[in-house]
């Protein structure tokens, strides 16, 4: 329990002497109790409490809140190069969890904004960040602009554990997200967004060593405002594909991975030939991302068929030359680097 202070005690009271309150008068109060900012967890809880009290859209209360409770909750550091330090990340993952509803549409930029802002995100804000955001596109029904730039702001994230590329737990909640708004009318963002996410995981899967692809599989590059980067940085790594160990750490089989980096040799040497409707929909389902061959892909599943096709043709290749033995097993490396051993397919939940 986050114990309040006076000045918030003052403030909560007059709230109950008041009532209702819009959001122009909490923005007056909110000025002028916390004119030095926040200093406290009781404080920035008792502003949480204020909040959730509040009838109807004031942007500038809202602009306020997210400024303030950010400013809060990120702290700058010498140690980490003037890059905002995440100070209170469990105060603001737990205040979050501990109210009644999900976050609202104010809280989910709130969570967003501290990722964007960050030097270095915790893994437990990161995760977390992430269910907030993509909840709230199944909670919608459908992706939008303002939803799909605040999966793109948690995404790019730099993280606090160093590893650089898009994760099994990332690439599975993605999945079930896009699972849940297949048919509806998204945002054409959110295609290539998901595109992006799940082919950076697919690279990293498949690398014998991501941590020595540099920049390559580097998340802050592959979801920067430059949707160049991402195309640019495979071409960089697609040379090396039918070479080395690639696909022996998707496959844990020397022969099978052989198979595919001779599969991606040969369609490396075709002019950037694609696949036919039939063979991309066994591509899906042999991905397990779709349970019958029967079944529609989704336009951000197409659009992740597209970009392997059009950027690394010789790894899609080579992904459906070992589609068969991966169907029972995973497409992913058993480690992902971070020391956590997380075998099994991908799918659209965890």
């Amino acid at each position: 329990m986050v114990k309040v202070d006076k000045r918030s005690r003052d403030l909560l009271a007059r709230l109950d002497v008041l009532g209702e309150v819009t959001k122009l008068q909490a923005l007056e109060l909110v000025d002028e109790v916390y004119t030095d900012g926040l200093r406290t967890a009781g404080e920035a809880s008792a502003l949480f409490e204020l909040h959730r009290r509040l009838k109807g859209r004031e942007p500038r209360w809202e602009r306020r809140f997210i400024d303030a409770v950010s400013t809060f909750v990120l702290h700058h550091s010498e140690q980490s190069g003037g890059k905002p330090v995440v100070a209170h990340a469990d105060w603001l993952i737990d205040t979050l969890q501990a109210q009644s509803g999900p976050p609202n549409d104010t809280e989910t930029d709130l969570v967003a904004i501290v990722c964007d802002r960050a030097g270095f995100v915790p893994d437990r804000l990161a995760r977390f960040a992430l269910q907030v955001v993509t909840g709230a596109i199944q909670r919608a029904g459908r992706a939008d602009a303002w939803a799909t730039e605040r999966v793109r702001q948690v995404l790019g994230a730099s993280l606090e554990d160093g590893r650089t590329w898009i994760s099994r737990f990332e690439a599975n909640q993605l999945l079930a997200t896009n699972e849940t708004i297949a048919s509806a009318n998204n945002d054409p963002a959110w295609n290539d967004l998901f595109a992006r996410a799940i082919a950076n995981h697919l690279l990293a899967s498949a690398h014998p060593a991501p941590k020595t692809a540099g920049d390559t599989l580097l998340r802050a590059l592959w979801f920067s405002g430059n949707k160049r980067s991402a195309s640019v940085l495979v071409r960089e790594i697609a040379p090396s594909i039918g070479q080395g160990e690639w696909f022996t750490r998707i496959t844990r089989d020397t022969p099978h991975a052989a198979k595919a980096r001779a599969a991606a040799r040969s369609r490396a040497k075709q002019e950037r030939q694609t696949f036919a409707d039939t063979e991309s929909r066994w591509f899906l389902k042999r991905l397990r991302w779709r349970e019958t061959v029967q079944t529609a892909a989704s336009p951000a599943e197409e659009a992740l068929v597209a970009f392997l096709n059009k950027e690394a043709p010789g790894f899609t290749a080579a992904l459906v030359a070992i589609s068969d033995h991966c169907a029972t097993g995973s497409i992913a490396p058993g480690s992902t680097g971070d020391g956590q051993d997380r075998t099994g397919p991908l799918t659209r939940g965890r």
